[in-house]
């Protein structure tokens, strides 16, 4: 993951994971899927998450209370076949080795997705909220996010242009 936000009140982790070209990797390294469960990269995080969390049983001393977990991932376009699919607790946990331990799930959804676009209009509708050194940060990450959104649609584009044969 790319970023992680932890706060105590109440106990809770975001896991973000930034996507620009790349889409989510469909294997990681050293796992290829060949104990019969799915080995991308969202999965991969989920899981580490859901630990880090306390969603799994241990055999601890002392009973540990699950914390809240999010897991949003952000992307040019915001569109990603595989938050869909994991947002089925079904498929999650049929995705996950031995989620026989689970003692349940974070509150549904606790997986997402949001575009380059919302994430810099949510800071801007936000803007008035900040402090001048927010204002500042949530500026530049809204141009930056812009510009990166602009140089994905112009990369797009001339990938298309490419492939189409001349005549």
């Amino acid at each position: 993951m790319d970023v992680v936000i932890t706060w105590q009140n109440p106990p809770t982790t975001v896991f973000i994971e930034m996507k620009y070209l790349a889409e989510l990797s469909v294997q990681t390294k050293g796992d290829h899927g060949q104990h019969g469960y799915p080995s991308d990269q969202l999965i991969r995080n989920i899981r580490v998450g859901l630990l880090k969390c306390g969603w799994f049983r241990s055999q601890e001393l002392f009973e540990m209370v699950p914390s809240d977990f999010f897991q949003l991932v952000i992307s040019p376009r915001g569109k990603n076949q595989l938050v869909d699919h994991y947002r089925s607790p079904v498929h999650l946990t049929t995705s996950i080795p031995y989620s026989e331990q689970l003692s349940g799930l974070p509150r549904q959804p606790f997986i997402g997705q949001l575009s380059y676009r919302e994430v810099a209009l949510l800071l801007k509708s936000k803007r008035r909220f900040l402090t001048r050194s927010e204002r500042i940060l949530a500026d530049d990450l809204s141009n930056y996010l812009f510009f990166k959104l602009q140089s994905s649609c112009r990369r797009e584009t001339n990938q298309k242009q490419q492939e189409i044969p001349s005549n």
